[in-house]
């Protein structure tokens, strides 16, 4: 392979984690986030609605509480991150959540905003499989995913192999910022998600949180 992905090993504390993983990437998070809060107002992933950049901040700082009630241990890696990087938590939870916060952005119901047309955007989403062993020539089961996302991304993945001080060892697919996005723990449960762009997106929990979570 000629470009391996990137691995980087955490320990610690949650805001130890967020501000170890925010220094060693703080240029690349700043470029990916820049880019996904840009990309929050872009037609093809907002349904076709046409938002703006205040909209997309509004929208974010909504959905704060929400991920501050539903895990503050993730919360504090974000500001670790946020720290290390000089970046405002809120840009980071956009950034962390994107698939999840473009349904926001597609919903006229979500928030007041020029919606001009609604055309036929489509933010896309990945490909899974899972093999039960039975079915397994080796007796084992497997799971497998693609991860389809804006080509400006791709640059930016990374492996993160986490040890906290509080909970299972874990090793996840993610992108540079983002606390993890596919992978498994040290008890083998393994986890991916698919994204169906929808309309009805509220504020609320993104989904990297709920992976992380488990």
């Amino acid at each position: 392979m000629s470009n391996p992905i990137r691995l980087l090993e955490l320990s610690g504390s949650p805001y130890a984690i967020g501000y170890a993983h925010g220094q060693a990437y703080a240029d690349e998070i700043a470029l990916l986030t820049e880019e996904r809060m840009r990309l929050s107002s872009d037609p093809f992933w907002t349904g076709g609605r046409a938002v703006t950049h205040a909209d997309v901040v509004a929208a974010g700082e909504a959905c704060l509480a929400h991920h501050r009630a539903f895990s503050p241990a993730l919360m504090e890696e974000i500001q670790g991150l946020a720290d290390a990087t000089g970046l405002g938590v809120n840009e980071l939870v956009v950034m962390n959540g994107f698939t999840d916060f473009v349904d926001i952005m597609a919903n006229p119901a979500a928030f007041a905003a020029d919606t001009g047309e609604i055309g036929d955007g489509d933010g896309g989403g990945c490909t899974a499989f899972v093999v039960d062993p039975s079915y397994s020539g080796s007796g084992a089961g497997f799971i497998g995913q693609t991860w389809d996302m804006h080509t400006t991304a791709t640059p930016h993945v990374l492996m993160l192999r986490i040890t906290p001080d509080d909970g299972p060892a874990l090793m996840t697919f993610t992108i540079t910022g983002c606390v993890g996005m596919i992978g498994m723990n040290e008890h083998g449960v393994a986890v991916g998600i698919n994204n169906l762009l929808g309309r009805d997106g509220r504020p609320g929990v993104h989904w990297p949180f709920v992976v992380r979570a488990m």
